[in-house]
């Protein structure tokens, strides 16, 4: 799968930021990561649940979607997987918050792209 979207993240420690203050940079990072959704396939009978999730994420597919791919709000990468079929995914060891993902079959192809909440 192909990166189609890059984000810059600026982190400063200094105090909060005023109308006419300086931003002195501490620490630059940078995501790359899939943001469109012009290759999402429609009728596609797939299913990640429950949502909100605490321990684990269960996908549910029609076999087309082989591969699925967490990733934090701020485009990181922070697992994947590879399936055949229905399968589950462990995330007792990711903090409580919200997370993207991506279902994609064999060539790369998003076939859905939807937001996921960790609650504990």
């Amino acid at each position: 799968m192909n990166p189609d979207a890059l984000q810059i993240i600026f982190g400063s420690s200094s105090e909060q930021a005023t109308i006419g203050s300086e931003l002195f940079v501490d620490d630059v990072s940078y995501s790359i990561f899939p943001a469109s959704t012009n290759t999402i396939a429609e009728n596609k009978k797939m299913t990640v649940y429950p949502n909100p999730a605490s321990d684990k994420l269960y996908i549910k597919s029609n076999g087309d979607a082989k591969t699925i791919t967490l990733y934090s709000m701020d485009g990181r990468q922070l697992m994947s997987k590879y399936f055949s079929g229905n399968t589950s995914l462990s995330i007792a060891s990711l903090p409580q918050g919200n997370y993207c993902y991506t279902l994609a079959d064999d060539a790369g192809a998003i076939l859905q792209r939807q937001t996921i909440t960790i609650v504990r």
